[in-house]
């Protein structure tokens, strides 16, 4: 029996686990946890759901990675099993920048590299056909997108790319992960980031008891 992974939206959809996901502090004594341990066996899933059909409107991907040293991977992705176009997916490529790859092209991406061994904010958003990249509250790229996203047999892969087999794991751990159809502005981007922030420190307090 797979086990499963709480959505803590109001969709209540939750992922199924495959193999093991690690569960650690971000920081010493902090209470917030993230997700590490990634690789093909080992990985987040939810199967088809038309929530995530976005067509050609606005939505945003958001989350907070952390990477030491390697390539990184894919933080989150949507794909058919036989990758079969429409597909997407927010990664770190080789060099260290992240990326928002549509129908295996990149789209917007960041010329920093971010392999640091610090945790980083990145929101991919798209607003009335245009695409912009944030890392830590500020935008980065920008570029215009109306590329239909609605994919009914595509399935939804968190720490690698979920298709058959999978591959590209997340070479990291992954934090505060959501998806929406709707798009945040620049000034409540900010915000998040900023009130979130805090919660990466140690001995930091999340939760009410």
């Amino acid at each position: 029996v797979k086990l499963a992974d709480a959505d803590r939206s109001v969709n209540n959809n939750p992922l199924t686990v495959n193999g093991t996901i690690t569960r650690t502090p971000v920081a010493s004594g902090a209470d917030l946890v993230a997700y590490s341990g990634f690789s093909a066996a080992n990985y987040l899933e939810q199967p088809h759901n038309s929530d995530l059909d976005f067509g050609t409107g606005d939505f945003c991907v958001m989350g907070w990675c952390h990477v030491a040293s390697s390539g990184g991977g894919v933080m989150v992705g949507r794909y058919e099993a036989a990758s079969t176009a429409p597909d997407w997916d927010v990664r770190m490529r080789s060099d260290g920048t992240m990326s928002l790859k549509i129908d295996s092209l990149d789209t917007v991406s960041g010329s920093v590299d971010r392999r640091t061994a610090e945790w980083v904010h990145i929101a991919v958003v798209r607003q009335s056909g245009t695409l912009y990249l944030y890392e830590n509250g500020s935008m980065v790229d920008s570029v215009a997108n109306s590329t239909d996203l609605t994919n009914p047999a595509a399935l939804l892969g968190v720490g690698l790319r979920n298709i058959s087999p999978p591959d590209l794991n997340w070479d990291g751990s992954l934090a505060l992960l959501r998806i929406s159809a709707t798009a945040p502005t620049a000034e409540q981007i900010a915000k998040i980031y900023n009130d979130e922030k805090v919660l990466f420190q140690e001995n930091a307090q999340a939760t009410l008891y």
